[in-house]
């Protein structure tokens, strides 16, 4: 790390950055509504779906989303295949329309350089760490294990990390279409299947506190492994617990 040559402080004397860091500074905000139309990713049986702009260099830039529902991230897509990035979300609320806002912020390094503003460079590097011409990402917290409350009267967002949830399959099994007591017997060959358990994990607010709920994803029947003597057992395809979300403190952004 450099050595410290600047410290902003803000009213509570905390550090709000110095020069050996570099700042996420706002550089779009808005509202999107969710859809319950299914065309941006095929199996997915979600109840809704967000999508939020994202430019190619997305690597660089966290989105923070704030809705009365769950919302959880899911990845980005091309929904043209010519370079047409968003960030998708999957959404509890079966209902259209529904709105869900969110602030994406990107590093300081990344920022076009315009208007006649302060900026901070890092003295051993020569890189920007801050632009007066936007604002910066506060952070309020990092929550897990369920969710927080945070100051009252004022206004919070959920960085969500990777995608977390889990996909398995379970004990419900159907043979030929119909539903099957397994019995640990060999049976005859026939279409095996079995219920799949999917969710993906995500953050809904109500006023200053979020908490953590399920995301009803890829909830289907699928063969396993088909037409065979006997069906596979129960597997785990993938297990991610949420945690470690960053919340941010959005108040008048």
């Amino acid at each position: 790390m450099a050595t410290p040559r600047i410290r902003i402080r803000n009213e509570g004397n905390r550090i709000q950055f110095m020069n050996g860091g570099i700042q996420f500074q706002l550089v779009d905000k808005g509202v999107v509504y969710t859809t319950t139309e299914q065309k941006y990713r095929v199996g997915n049986t979600g109840p809704s779906t967000i999508l939020i702009p994202t430019p190619a260099s997305y690597k660089t830039r966290v989105i923070a989303v704030r809705a009365s529902f769950f919302v959880a991230k899911w990845g980005i897509t091309d929904i043209t295949g010519n370079g047409d990035y968003r960030a998708m979300y999957s959404c509890s609320t079966n209902q259209a329309n529904q709105p869900v806002e969110y602030w994406v912020f990107d590093l300081a390094t990344s920022l076009a350089g315009g208007g006649v503003g302060l900026k901070l460079r890092d003295p051993d590097t020569g890189q920007v760490i801050y632009n007066s011409n936007y604002d910066s990402l506060r952070i309020a917290g990092i929550v897990g294990d369920g969710g927080g409350t945070f100051t009252a009267g004022r206004k919070y967002a959920a960085i969500l990390p990777a995608i977390s949830g889990h996909n398995q399959t379970t004990d419900t099994l159907y043979r030929d279409g119909q539903a099957f007591l397994d019995d640990g017997q060999e049976y005859g060959y026939a279409t095996w299947s079995r219920q799949v358990d999917g969710k993906l994990y995500g953050v809904k607010w109500e006023n200053e506190t979020c908490s953590f709920g399920e995301v009803s994803f890829d909830d289907v029947i699928g063969q396993t492994p088909g037409y065979a003597q006997q069906p596979d057992p129960p597997t785990v395809w993938w297990d991610n617990p949420l945690g470690n979300v960053i919340i941010a403190d959005v108040t008048a952004l």
